[in-house]
């Protein structure tokens, strides 16, 4: 199989999505999906701060200034699911300075969207490309004509590089989405800052780099692609496995600590701040990042092989 035939059959997939408008779908739920994160977080933020501006009050009653708060350290002791909080008013502070972050700076607002996408939305619609590209075409009847020129393999191995793109195109789409929501977010965030009569910064301390978020960000789009993909070529259908998809990401609970929600929330909690109102479910201990980042890539790489290998063991093409 020569490269020629990938490039080729990976630019036939990518046309087919360009006039299938797939990708006017993704930047439509990625536009969606920064919306939805930035009027959730804004809506919490305001809470947020209400709350903090009369703890502060609270405090200066007892004779606890913000200012002697802020000069004494915070801890944070957790005990299984238990949470102490030593100097709560500081740790408020940050916490509130990192909220305002995620709704009055671009690159904030990116994150948060992100988050949000890539835990929530991301998943469903992936798992719908990869699928959908497996099954398109023997729906149409066009697999035979395609397999009476390139092999199966090639055809499959190009649908797989589509779905890359296509991930690639829903992160950027992403990007420009968040920047977009914060400049016009800005209209409605401006009172935030003049209705607080306790200065709070709005820059935090610390957090990953976004490079490393999107790169995540991509990661998950090309997983659930794959896995949609796998699905797809196993069941050669569409609607019913991804309703079972949707009730298995969204109501099951996660089964072990090497289930491979679980193994994408410990990477999740490794890469994302969760500096917005979207917090992901706590993952259940006992797997390190490292062996989580490998098992989720094998599982990616099964996928698919599956995809790619299995419609080679059929005798005929379908």
């Amino acid at each position: 199989m020569s490269t020629t035939t990938l490039a080729r059959q990976s630019a036939l997939e990518i046309r087919r999505h360009l006039y299938s408008r797939l990708w006017l779908g993704l930047a439509l739920a990625m536009a969606a999906s920064a919306v939805a994160a930035f009027s959730g977080t804004l809506s919490a933020v305001r809470g947020q701060q209400a709350r903090f501006l009369a703890d502060v009050a609270s405090y200066e009653e007892r004779g606890v200034t913000l200012a002697q708060a802020l000069a004494a350290p915070v801890q944070v002791i957790e005990d299984g699911n238990a949470q102490t909080i030593e100097n709560p008013l500081k740790y408020d502070y940050l916490r509130l300075g990192e909220s305002l972050y995620s709704v009055t700076s671009p690159w904030g607002v990116v994150a948060t969207a992100v988050e949000f996408a890539t835990f929530i939305v991301i998943p469903l619609v992936f798992l719908f490309v990869g699928a959908s590209s497996a099954v398109t075409d023997r729906r149409a009847g066009t697999l035979k004509l395609r397999a009476s020129t390139d092999p199966v393999v090639g055809i499959n191995i190009g649908k797989i590089v589509a779905i890359a793109v296509a991930a690639g195109v829903a992160v950027l789409s992403l990007v420009g989405a968040g920047v977009l929501t914060a400049l016009v977010g800005r209209l409605v965030t401006g009172d935030l800052a003049a209705s607080s009569t306790v200065p709070v910064p709005t820059t935090p301390a610390d957090g990953h780099p976004m490079i490393l978020k999107l790169a995540l960000c991509f990661a998950v789009a090309v997983f659930f692609g794959l896995a949609g993909f796998a699905i797809g070529t196993v069941t050669r259908a569409l609607t019913w496995p991804l309703v079972l998809a949707a009730l298995a990401l969204f109501v099951v609970p996660f089964l072990s600590a090497w289930d491979p929600r679980n193994l994408l929330a410990v990477i999740g909690s490794a890469v994302f701040d969760f500096w917005g109102q979207f917090e992901l479910r706590p993952p259940i201990p006992g797997v390190a990042t490292s062996a989580a980042v490998a098992t989720t890539l094998a599982l990616a790489v099964a996928c698919g092989l599956i995809g790619v290998m299995l419609p080679r063991g059929r005798r005929r093409v379908l």
